[in-house]
């Protein structure tokens, strides 16, 4: 069971409890931030429809830990160098210029990264109830 405290020991009780509740709490979000990332990555693979060659540009696509404290931890979704550049000409679409300035087109915008935003933004608080509920 729990402890025995006297009168003037509530306070040190109080903030033992809520300690502890603290240090569970920034577990449960640690755990979920964690899950949802690896689900991010994963939809955002799941919607690039655009295999090349050797699939470079999927393999670029990484999870880096940014920052952890007690109470949170934040992971960044990016791709690696060199792939890095192709991220926006491939989500937004662009034109294709030769070298001499003539424009030869457009290629149409193949979205993938917003499904993972908006997977990650409907996702990670359901998480972090579920993470919260163990």
């Amino acid at each position: 069971m729990g402890k025995t405290y006297t009168i003037d020991l509530v306070g040190q009780a109080v903030e033992d409890a809520v300690r502890g509740y603290v240090k569970g709490a920034g577990a449960a979000v640690k755990r979920a931030v964690e899950r949802c990332a690896a689900e991010t990555n994963a939809e955002i693979k799941a919607h690039s429809i655009f295999k090349r060659r050797t699939g470079a540009y999927e393999k670029a696509f990484a999870l880096k830990v940014v920052h952890v404290d007690e109470m949170n931890e934040r992971i960044r979704w990016y791709v690696k160098a060199p792939h890095y550049r192709l991220t926006h000409l491939l989500e937004f679409g662009h034109r294709i210029v030769d070298r001499n300035g003539r424009m030869h087109g457009t290629k149409r915008p193949i979205p993938h990264i917003e499904y993972g935003e908006a997977l990650a933004q409907k996702r990670l608080p359901q998480l972090i109830e579920e993470e919260m509920q163990k």
